[in-house]
């Protein structure tokens, strides 16, 4: 693949998953704080931000579904290789409140990320 072969891709994903098939989703970042007396974790909402994301439920076919994408997970989002998030932020579509379990990292070429890969968590 040559080094500019990634741009490729990652323009098409954009062109085709985010602009032709995404959808406005809200994203509210978690900031985790660890007590120092007792080691206790909190976990604190910050100001939700409206992003676009190709999210995929689970039992809809998709066609670049891979083995174990879905394991144990409720949705999968794909965002643009440049898009914040981090684990434990939660997405809200449709009413329905999910939270990030990671955030992986798609690859071309040289390493250079094209997309990111979150798998996702209904907690309400």
């Amino acid at each position: 693949m040559g080094a500019g072969d990634y741009l490729r891709i990652r323009t098409n994903f954009v062109k085709k998953a985010i602009t032709d098939y995404g959808v406005s989703i809200s994203r509210t970042p978690i900031t985790k704080t660890i007590s120092n007396t007792r080691g206790d974790e909190t976990l604190t909402e910050g100001t939700a931000e409206t992003i676009t994301a190709f999210l995929v439920k689970k039992n809809t076919k998709w066609f670049l579904e891979h083995a174990g994408e879905f394991e144990q997970a409720d949705a999968l989002m794909l965002i643009q290789y440049n898009q914040t998030v981090v684990k434990n932020d939660i997405i809200t579509y449709l009413t329905r409140k999910y939270r990030i379990n990671d955030v992986l990292e798609r690859t071309a070429g040289e390493g250079q990320i094209v997309y990111k890969v979150c798998p996702l968590y209904l907690i309400e």
